[in-house]
């Protein structure tokens, strides 16, 4: 008896340390992932007259959570601002406000790749809301990537 205990003991220590590594690893793919997206969309965008204004902006959120960035855009100038997520991720939106606190626009389609277009009047600094509506394995990661024409 005593030695199927030591066994349950070193299969669960096994069990936890097998979670510990691979947990990172799925977080690097999911990155990845969402990553070569930004990429393949850079190269789609490349052809439509557009080129990446902006680096990559990755990060992630969990279920329901909201997170801000502010970037600075400028007159003039047209834009197409792409999310995307990873894998685990169903609907994520993404809005965009003035420094007055104005919309300026807003995609809130249930859909896991929301865009805008915008053609700012004014140089100025703009503020990007992300919000992760349906996360199917906490958390998911996201990117954005801004385009100028």
């Amino acid at each position: 008896m005593k030695s199927r205990l030591i066994s349950s003991a070193r299969a669960a220590v096994v069990l936890f340390c097998l979670a510990a590594v691979l947990a990172p690893n799925k977080a690097l793919a999911q990155q990845s992932s969402v990553y070569d997206q930004l990429v393949a969309i850079s190269e789609l965008m490349l052809n439509e007259g557009y080129s990446k204004s902006h680096d990559f902006e990755v990060d992630y959120l969990n279920e329901d959570e909201t997170d801000s960035y502010n970037i600075t855009l400028r007159k003039g100038v047209t834009y197409k601002i792409v999310a995307v997520c990873d894998n685990d991720c169903e609907d994520i939106d993404l809005c965009m406000w003035d420094e007055n606190g104005n919309q300026i626009d807003c995609d809130e389609a249930e859909d896991d790749y929301p865009i805008m277009e915008v053609t700012p009047r004014w140089t100025g600094t703009f503020s990007f809301r992300v919000t992760m509506y349906d996360c199917g394995n906490n958390p998911c990661y996201f990117g954005i990537a801004v385009f100028a024409e």
